[in-house]
């Protein structure tokens, strides 16, 4: 726990972040992964009021799609994801009407929390189908560290998908068109 690793993907969840880091009686080095894309997207955005809440930066952020008119006890599927993808993966879900998916962020990477994960399991049913989602190949970004934590805290689980790029030696192609195929 000598470094936090994090990927906030809203201004409030940025603010609370910064806020944190600066009023901590010790600083940890923080490392904060956040792509410019983000500012420019327009699902990114909060509230006034998630500035000014007492909740402060959230590890995980729960399914929060109010107008998605999402039952918890119906979901058969678990998206768990960290970063930008939330939002490609949010708008497709909202284009094809789905209400039987659920989509959970990981804000902090590091130190994993384990607790809040165990947590938001059981607030879903137990033959639910988990389902990590990334853009980076398999063998890059959060996959390799996060799979087999999910797998140990997640209530019930039993087999955890990936879906993501193939393994890679680079995380990105050389050229943006085969990048965007990809």
């Amino acid at each position: 726990d000598n470094l936090q690793v994090c990927y906030p993907t809203t201004p409030a969840q940025f603010f609370h972040l910064l806020r944190r880091q600066v009023h901590r009686p010790y600083r940890r080095p923080l490392i904060v992964m956040s792509p410019k894309s983000l500012f420019r997207n327009p699902l990114c955005v909060s509230t006034l009021d998630e500035f000014t809440s007492a909740a402060g930066f959230q590890d995980w952020i729960d399914e929060i799609d109010t107008g998605a008119g999402i039952d918890k006890s119906k979901v058969r599927r678990v998206l768990v994801c960290s970063g930008k993808i939330y939002f490609e993966l949010l708008d497709e879900r909202r284009k094809q009407k789905l209400n039987d998916v659920a989509i959970i962020r990981l804000e902090q990477i590091y130190p994993f929390n384990a607790e809040r994960l165990s947590e938001i399991s059981k607030t879903y049913p137990r033959d639910v189908e988990i389902v990590w989602v990334q853009e980076e190949p398999r063998n890059n970004g959060v996959y390799p560290f996060i799979g087999a934590k999910l797998h140990y805290h997640w209530i019930g689980m039993k087999k955890l998908f990936y879906v993501g790029r193939k393994p890679s030696a680079s995380p990105a192609a050389g050229s943006h068109e085969q990048h965007v195929h990809e």
